[in-house]
């Protein structure tokens, strides 16, 4: 009987507790006395939720929150749009036990905490920040389920690499189930680890250019290699006339073949080196066309060596526009319509060979 008295007594101070929060006069001598009243009965309550909610509010009132907030305004707000609150303000200590005490999942509350960890840690060793975010991610483990807990570490793993340390972002994946995510975070470790070394190799051979360079009376000077990226490189060595070194920078870095054309083309029209760039348009066929070629020397205002190389664009429409910018209307006319025309199309391939020859046979 005193279980019931004490339930029932409880029941009727949790149904007046709304009102007495949102209209009553003082809720500071109010609140204690219904958190009082209800601590017998709160037990055998139904409907637990109305006293933690008291006792909720009682607690962010006080510090460091200091945020007055009635039950009638956590209703509105909710609980869980409170926790992320308290979680944005760093409080996650204080917001992590409203969620173990409400019950509320505190997976927001780890990924808040590892981010803030990750992105206000910059000085700690990736092997520091992987030991303190891992420590908590067992913690996390344990407490929530298998799926928030690898989400959190999805979200940890994710700000990590979005802070450029991959190498952490790779130790925090390996709470994530899903192999794919890890192994792209390996991937993308791999590619930093490769990249620093190459940046190495790549230093290394800039002091011995620099060195060669100065002794054996390059072009251009100064020579001054180190702190430039590859291709920058290879641009001042062609700029300099040293293909060879360019070749073998090439070859080294496995530079594309579509990559090193275009740097050579522009780099051999910069410095004025048309011969060279009108070689090198022989040596092969080009793996990105002869539009680069005629754009370099028109760019550079060497029309004759542009207008020998227009006849080798294979494209009408290319062409055409290059002939229209070298004064030669007739012939862009005709190339426009030799795809339309078989003849005219022969007849403008035999033309084009007779120029290239006789611009070969010039030289």
């Amino acid at each position: 009987m005193c279980c019931l008295f004490a339930a029932a007594a409880a029941a009727a101070a949790a149904a007046a507790t709304p009102l007495s929060l949102g209209l009553g006069d003082s809720p500071q001598v109010t609140e204690p006395r219904l958190l009082l009243a209800t601590e017998d009965g709160k037990l055998y309550l139904i409907e637990r939720h109305k006293w933690q909610e008291i006792k909720i509010c009682n607690c962010v009132r006080e510090a460091p929150l200091d945020m007055p907030l009635t039950v009638a305004q956590l209703r509105n707000l909710t609980l869980s749009k409170l926790v992320q609150r308290i979680s944005n303000r760093q409080q996650h200590l204080l917001a992590y036990r409203i969620c173990d005490y409400s019950g509320l999942s505190s997976r927001s509350v780890f990924v808040s905490w590892a981010l803030q960890k990750i992105l206000l840690n910059s000085s700690l060793t990736d092997e520091a920040l992987a030991a303190a975010v891992c420590s908590r991610m067992h913690a996390a483990a344990a407490a929530t389920p298998a799926a928030a807990a690898a989400a959190a570490a999805a979200a940890a793993a994710a700000a990590a690499l979005a802070a450029g340390r991959p190498v952490l972002a790779t130790r925090l994946a390996a709470f994530e189930e899903e192999p794919k995510l890890e192994q792209y975070y390996e991937r993308v470790a791999a590619a930093e680890e490769a990249e620093a070394l190459g940046a190495l190799e790549l230093l290394a051979i800039q002091r011995d250019l620099e060195v060669k360079a100065n002794t054996s009376g390059w072009l251009g000077p100064p020579h001054n290699f180190m702190g430039l990226s590859l291709m920058q490189t290879i641009r001042q060595l062609i700029l300099k006339m040293e293909l060879a070194e360019a070749d073998h920078l090439k070859k080294i870095f496995k530079v594309s073949d579509s990559r090193y054309w275009r740097c050579k083309i522009d780099a051999l029209a910069d410095g004025l080196n048309f011969d060279e760039l009108q070689a090198f348009a022989r040596f092969r066929t080009s793996p990105i066309g002869y539009e680069p070629f005629v754009e370099a020397c028109l760019r550079k205002g060497n029309k004759e060596l542009a207008l020998q190389l227009t006849y080798k664009v294979k494209d009408p429409n290319s062409r055409a526009r290059f002939l229209g910018a070298l004064g030669r209307q007739e012939e862009a006319a005709a190339a426009l319509q030799a795809p339309q025309q078989g003849v005219g199309g022969s007849l403008l391939q035999a033309i084009s060979g007779a120029f290239w020859r006789r611009g070969s046979s010039n030289d």
